[in-house]
């Protein structure tokens, strides 16, 4: 009742609050990226990593990492929030093996809203990992970005 009042002195109508309500509750509103997974473009799986499973490839890629923002590796499964199986359960979006670093923290944000994204991304998907993380570094976004803002700090300091 408070909040009608205070809408009427706005000027807002009800139908106006109303749709801002609904529009707050939708998860997936057709705007890109659900799974907050970069991913990288298709590589060739490396020499080391062929025919392994899961977790050797996992300890396999922890030792070929060549990249100085050294990445945490894991088996990830990220839920989508808003969609559920017919069995109730959340649906999965993405499934397999990922991968976050100091570089993707701090410039995942601004990576994804350089796509017109709404969520920040959170990891890499394996294809990034093996054609970055163990192969170019200087094929990564996230990289590049923490090495241009180090060289912008050490230049201030000077």
């Amino acid at each position: 009742m408070i909040k009608a009042i205070i809408d009427r002195l706005l000027g807002r109508t009800a139908e106006a609050s109303l749709s801002q309500k609904t529009s707050d509750r939708v998860i997936d509103d057709g705007v890109p990226n659900p799974t907050q997974v970069y991913e990288g473009k298709p590589v060739e799986c490396p020499e080391f990593a062929v025919g392994l499973d899961g977790s050797k490839t996992i300890s396999e890629i922890k030792k070929h990492v060549v990249c100085t923002y050294t990445p945490h590796v894991e088996n990830q499964r990220i839920y989508h929030p808003a969609e559920k199986e017919p069995d109730g359960s959340m649906k999965i979006v993405f499934e397999g093996v990922s991968a976050t670093c100091p570089a993707l923290k701090q410039f995942g944000e601004e990576v994804a809203r350089r796509r017109k994204m709404r969520r920040p991304f959170r990891y890499v998907d394996l294809n990034h990992v093996y054609g970055c993380c163990c192969g170019a570094p200087d094929d990564c976004v996230f990289h590049n970005m923490a090495l241009n803002e180090r060289q912008t700090m050490e230049r201030q300091l000077r």
